[in-house]
């Protein structure tokens, strides 16, 4: 557990439980407590152009981002700002480009498009990105992020290895298969309810008696949610109106039967929900939802 996994664990106890108690559990004073919490809201931004000049500013005034350590990006609000409307003036208009992998100079049409990007195009080409998401999927790479059997390769011990969810055979899944996959668990898709399962071959896809299918969890997602807003219209963590989610407070993996229960459901925002997935026991590799 890092540093930032402490404070927020110390946060979590401190809204169930009193700060006495968490001082004794935790063998910490009551002044170390309110000043480690005081300390996690705050936040200085290391841009050396920023206009609050190196002061300390609230966690607020920082976007959200939970690829980051403290949950918040790098850089304040006002920088972003600035920076996104500085990349936006000085954006490039160009017709060739130089591929990061094979070092080749392309037109600009073998290039998918990418909004983040300044010049509005990813830095791979097409064909190299192809190439990328047909090799194997790493072991290291992928393991926090799957659910089910998995293993490395006896072989290669770096590449990964899963299932075959019609013939249960052992091989080696591609990268794209993989993210699919991934994205499928996470709930990072357009389709609604895919699960994107792994299959050694094009005979096993279609022999399959559930590819295509969706679960029923998902479309039950929106009946809960529709049904709990008829109660409450906001994120019990943050109170915001958007984006509302319904959570299960029992897991539907520990209680399928109480699964469509009201009482056990509580509306979460997106980003409310991230945050609670990722702590541990309630992640989506454990619960597998």
């Amino acid at each position: 557990m890092n540093k930032w996994e402490k404070v927020n664990y110390i946060k979590k106890l401190l809204e169930s439980y009193s700060i006495e108690y968490v001082s004794s559990h935790l063998n910490l004073s009551s002044k170390d407590i309110e000043r480690i919490v005081e300390l996690s809201n705050q936040k200085v931004c290391p841009n050396s152009d920023c206009i609050h000049n190196g002061k300390i500013q609230h966690i607020s005034n920082f976007y959200k981002n939970q690829c980051r350590p403290r949950g918040v990006d790098s850089f304040c609000k006002d920088c972003v700002k600035i920076i996104n409307k500085r990349n936006k003036i000085q954006k490039i208009v160009v017709t060739y480009k130089t591929c990061k992998s094979c070092e080749i100079e392309k037109n600009i049409e073998q290039f998918h498009k990418d909004k983040t990007s300044k010049d509005g195009y990813q830095h791979y080409c097409i064909d190299c990105r192809k190439n990328y998401l047909e090799s194997f999927a790493k072991f290291d790479s992928f393991v926090d992020h799957l659910v089910g059997e998995i293993q490395r390769d006896p072989k290669d011990s770096e590449l990964l290895q899963v299932k075959c969810v019609t013939c249960n055979k052992w091989f080696n899944p591609t990268i794209g298969q993989t993210r699919l996959r991934m994205n499928a668990i996470k709930g990072n898709t357009n389709n609604i309810g895919v699960q994107n399962n792994f299959y050694c071959s094009d005979v096993c896809k279609n022999s399959c008696s559930i590819f295509r299918m969706r679960n029923n969890y998902r479309p039950l997602q929106k009946q809960l949610r529709n049904l709990k807003l008829l109660e409450y219209q906001d994120c019990v963590k943050c109170g915001s109106k958007d984006s509302l989610i319904a959570h299960h407070i029992d897991p539907v993996i520990n209680n399928p039967v109480e699964s469509a229960d009201l009482d056990n459901i509580i509306l979460v925002c997106e980003d409310c929900h991230s945050v609670i997935h990722q702590k541990p026991g309630c992640t989506y590799q454990e619960l597998k939802c």
